[in-house]
């Protein structure tokens, strides 16, 4: 059965609004996990820890909890020398989600970052890091409802773990990202850029987790719903029980402060770092009180046919007469320069898979957003590597 909040998302898969489950690496700690260990490896070795914990959520109120694979990728488990492990731990973590909520409750697959960038901010290749989230998703695919892409704080990177998802399943993928005070992520990216440019990708959900409280997640995440909406993806917010700053929250005050995102338009709420099956049990008792026709409407919604966008930044693009294209060449940015100053946005040239890689590495230091002419080739060689939107005009 779905609600009224769904009729503004026909394509989100379950019933809106949809609470995910609370913190599980802290609430591990708490039942003895030592620091230094791999969690992943510790949580197998005591599953009914894990299962009690989820099975508790599940009672408080959880539609889903998220299965413990957070660092389970080869990259991660490789520095425990447990990368030969990946496709087994995974698919024996899922096992133990799956056996936890039962007939009552959904599980979601959880993928984290690696901790490694691509080419040019690091050195980790994009094919390399697609094929790393496509071994993970192969082995949770079979056993999970959904996957939970959180704690992002890189675009370029979420991007690749996306598609790498994509390349083995199309079950749902929710994304969030970790925003630092400046309302960005660590690398830079905005909120509204990470929005655009995953909804090219398919995701089904977009929004924050981890770093800050309800409050301060608010004010981040609240502004993003006309373009939310616009989308069709429904927004997350997956706080922390609270920061320094602003103090750590009992399950009621929490709630409270979550029950004024879901006011605001956000249709999935959990808890990240120090809630526990209390937090989300008052949240199950906010959800269950929430009227549907407090959903905001009339609100202006942005043209999404016409969007560009980089990491940082989205334009919108006239439907008017576009100038002549450039031409990529080793010096084309003073060109760019110029074209980004008068209209805004770039429009750009791609005649081979060369020029291609001209753009991309280029790509930290574009000017604007752009749109493209050319090659079919050259073009999707080209945005299935660049980290943003760039339409073809």
């Amino acid at each position: 059965m779905t609600s009224k909040m769904n009729d503004h998302y026909p394509a989100f898969p379950f019933p809106l609004p949809f609470l995910l489950d609370g913190a599980t690496g802290t609430e591990m700690i708490k039942a003895g996990m030592p620091t230094g260990v791999c969690p992943e490896k510790w949580i197998l070795e005591h599953p009914e820890t894990l299962i009690d914990l989820q099975r508790r959520y599940i009672a408080a109120g959880s539609d889903a909890v998220l299965a413990p694979t957070f660092g389970a990728n080869r990259t991660v488990l490789s520095r425990y020398s447990l990368a030969n492990e990946t496709i087994p731990m995974n698919a024996a973590l899922a096992a133990l989600s799956r056996r936890a909520a039962g007939k009552h409750g959904l599980v979601g697959g959880d993928l984290s970052p690696t901790g490694d960038f691509l080419y040019p901010s690091g050195n980790t290749d994009f094919d390399e890091l697609v094929s790393v989230y496509a071994e993970q998703a192969s082995a949770l695919s079979p056993t999970v409802d959904f996957f939970f892409l959180e704690t992002n704080m890189d675009l370029a990177c979420v991007r690749a773990a996306v598609l790498g998802i994509r390349e083995v399943s199309k079950k749902p993928v929710f994304v969030t990202m970790t925003v630092t005070d400046s309302g960005k992520t660590m690398s830079g990216d905005t909120p509204e850029a990470c929005l655009v440019t995953l909804s090219e990708l398919g995701i089904s959900a977009f929004g924050l987790n981890c770093s800050t409280g309800p409050e301060e997640m608010a004010r981040y995440i609240t502004p993003l719903l006309p373009l939310s909406l616009a989308l069709g993806i429904p927004l997350i917010a997956k706080p922390n029980a609270g920061t320094e700053s602003s103090g750590t929250k009992g399950p009621d005050a929490f709630a409270d402060a979550c029950a004024r995102m879901l006011l605001s338009g956000v249709g999935i709420l959990g808890g990240c770092c120090g809630t526990d099956e209390r937090h989300i049990g008052a949240l199950r008792e906010i959800l269950d009180r929430w009227d549907p026709d407090t959903f905001p409407t009339g609100l202006a919604l942005p043209d999404v046919g016409a969007m560009a966008a980089t990491a940082r930044q989205v334009v919108y693009i006239p439907q008017t007469s576009l100038p002549s294209p450039l031409d990529p060449s080793e010096d084309f940015l003073d060109d760019a320069d110029e074209m980004a100053e008068k209209l805004g946005f770039l429009y750009i040239r791609l005649n081979s898979r060369e020029t291609a890689d001209t753009v991309l590495e280029a790509t930290p230091f574009l000017p604007a957003p752009l749109c493209l002419c050319g090659s079919a080739d050259a073009i999707a060689y080209f945005r299935k590597r660049f980290c943003g939107v760039a339409p073809v005009i």
